[in-house]
């Protein structure tokens, strides 16, 4: 009895939201004039929950974007923001293949018309 009152404990207390996000890394893009992005991610194996904000923060009329690059899948994840400066959108991205993670970000608009940094290793 005692052993699953300790487990249940655990259980709950690791369900704390302040509780799990300490125990998670951060990430943080590579700092693309305009374009603030970061979070957190959680990993087991291969296996990874990406999660975090885009936030544009130049008032020069450009949507911004992240775009993250999970190893071991074929196509990238593009996250864009148009809501305007001083705005966030969330990411909330998972991945069964990641041995690893890369992220980049870009301004812009328009099919063509967007400038990128370049991708930025997590992990």
């Amino acid at each position: 009895m005692l052993a699953v009152t300790v487990a249940m404990t655990t259980i709950a207390v690791g369900m704390l939201p302040g509780v799990a996000q300490a125990a998670r890394p951060s990430w943080v893009s590579s700092g693309l004039s305009g374009v603030e992005a970061k979070g957190q991610y959680s990993r087991t194996g291969n296996s990874v929950h990406f999660y975090g904000n885009v936030k544009d923060t130049a008032g020069d009329d450009k949507a911004v974007k992240i775009i993250v690059r999970f190893s071991g899948e074929c196509c990238a994840h593009a996250i864009t923001n148009k809501k305007g400066v001083g705005k966030s959108v969330p990411v909330d991205l998972s991945s069964t293949k990641a041995a690893h993670l890369e992220v980049k970000e870009c301004k812009g608009g328009g099919i063509r018309l967007w400038t990128c940094g370049d991708y930025k290793r997590i992990y």
